[in-house]
């Protein structure tokens, strides 16, 4: 069984079949759970507030050389959001998973269609909060969980580091010597 057969069931019996988006964040005192529809619902298991509206969601790209794109996720917040993802970022959502999903409705039944969907997830570094007359919107900046993958767990790739992981390695001594050389392969 697909993710999407609940939903192809439901439009193919002639059901008005439409979509919300969730928005799950880790923060450190607890998960925070929004989706994009009024009153608190269940999804997947999980009770999620409803916040009326995501605004603004950046697209999913691919950039060259097998880079790992950032994303920004805006959101009308309500106040918990804002004094935990903004005034209180450093110690609550620093470095956190956010997560973002796809949740199928059968809008005449009011109900769900199947689990919700992951689209996107990503660590958050970063918020930026706009107020404009009557209304407030927060800007959160997420890596992808990939955006880091090349970078070494510990620090960088040298000889004066390794050496002092493990002293009297003599792995790395000699890399710098290759910067600017063409290795041949042996031919066998």
């Amino acid at each position: 069984m697909s993710d999407f057969e609940p939903a192809i069931e439901a439009q193919l019996t002639g059901a008005t079949v439409v979509m919300a988006m969730l928005v799950e964040v880790q923060f450190a005192s607890g998960p925070f759970r929004v989706w994009t529809g009024l009153g608190t619902r269940e999804f997947g298991g999980r009770n999620w507030q409803g916040i009326g509206s995501i605004i603004d969601i950046s697209e999913i790209t691919r950039l060259q050389n097998g880079q790992a794109d950032p994303f920004e996720i805006t959101v009308s917040a309500p106040e918990e959001i804002i004094r935990q993802g903004l005034i209180e970022f450093q110690t609550e959502a620093l470095n956190r998973t956010l997560n973002v999903y796809l949740q199928f409705l059968n809008y005449d039944a009011d109900t769900a269609l199947g689990p919700p969907w992951q689209i996107r997830d990503g660590i958050m570094r970063g918020a930026n909060l706009s107020v404009e007359t009557g209304a407030q919107t927060l800007a959160i900046k997420c890596d992808t969980l990939s955006s880091r993958r090349n970078r070494p767990p510990f620090g960088m790739l040298t000889d004066r580091d390794q050496k002092a992981r493990f002293p009297g390695d003599r792995g790395l001594e000699f890399v710098h010597s290759l910067d600017g050389k063409e290795i041949v392969w042996p031919v066998f």
